[in-house]
C-alpha cells in the first residue's frame, strides 16, 4: 500500500488547528541555550465537534476526518519504525509515539478535547505560505500564522535518548501552509511541491478571511 502522508523525505499532515505558535515571534518561555526556538502544536480533529468552529458542511467534515484517520495509521506505523530502528525492540509504550490523545489532556487545557495533539519544534525557521503560496511573515491574526488558525505542516520523526529518557519526537519541517482563519487562542525545499493544492482548493475554505457564508450551500458542488 502506498502511503499518502508519509514518504521518505517528509511527513505532510492533514488539516489541523494550530496552538502554541512561535514561528515569527519568540517563545517568552524559551530556555537559554535551546536552539529549537521555532515551535507549534498541531491539533488534528478526531470528530465533527472538533471541526464545528469552521462551519463546514457534512461532506467536508467527513473528508477531513477520513484524512486524519488515514494519517494516524501511517504516522503510528512510522513512529514504530523510527523507534525500533533506534532502540532495537518492539515499541509498545505510548512514549514511542508523539501523537497524543487530547481527550486525556483536558486537565492541562480543556481545548485539547476532540483532537489528537502533536507538538513540533525546530532550530530552522520554516517557510509559511497561504493557500495561494503567498508568503506569511507574521504570527499576528488574522493575516498571520497564529494560535487558533488551521493549517497543514511538514514534520519529521526522530528518536531521542537524553539522560535515560527515550522516545520518539516530532520535528517541525520546512513548510507550513495556512488554510483558514478561526478564533484566536489566547494565553528548505520547493513550495510548488510542498502540498497538494488540489485537495485544499476543493475544500473551498477561505484562508484569508474565513466566513461560513463563503462555503457553497450545495454539497454537490464540493468534492467532499
Amino acid at each position: 500500500m502506498t502511503n499518502k502522508f508519509v514518504t521518505e523525505d517528509k511527513i505532510t499532515s492533514p488539516i489541523g488547528r494550530l496552538s502554541w505558535v512561535y514561528i515569527h515571534t519568540e517563545d517568552p518561555k524559551q530556555k537559554e541555550g535551546d536552539l529549537a526556538k521555532y515551535k507549534l502544536t498541531i491539533m488534528l480533529p478526531k470528530n465533527a465537534e472538533a471541526l464545528k468552529s469552521l462551519g463546514l458542511n457534512p461532506k467536508q467534515n467527513k473528508a477531513i476526518l477520513a484524512e486524519v484517520a488515514a494519517f494516524k495509521i501511517e504516522f503510528d506505523a512510522e513512529a514504530m519504525v523510527v523507534a525500533e530502528a533506534k532502540f532495537k525492540k518492539k515499541a509498545k509504550a505510548s512514549r514511542w509515539n508523539p501523537m497524543l490523545d487530547g481527550d486525556e489532556m483536558t486537565e492541562t487545557w480543556d481545548g485539547n478535547a476532540n483532537f489528537y495533539i502533536i507538538r513540533t519544534k525546530s532550530k530552522f525557521q520554516p517557510t509559511v505560505i497561504d493557500k495561494h503560496k503567498k508568503p506569511i511573515e507574521t504570527d499576528d491574526d488574522p493575516d498571520g500564522l497564529y494560535s487558533g488558525c488551521w493549517a497543514r505542516i511538514h514534520l519529521s520523526l526522530y528518536p531521542y535518548d537524553v539522560d535515560g529518557n527515550k522516545g520518539v519526537a516530532a520535528g517541525l519541517g520546512s513548510f507550513v501552509k495556512k488554510i483558514a482563519n478561526d478564533e484566536a487562542f489566547t494565553g528548505g525545499g520547493n513550495v510548488d511541491d510542498a502540498f497538494d493544492d488540489d485537495v485544499d482548493d476543493e475544500l473551498d475554505i477561505d484562508d484569508a478571511e474565513f466566513d461560513n457564508e463563503d462555503l457553497d450551500e450545495d454539497d454537490d458542488d464540493d468534492l467532499i
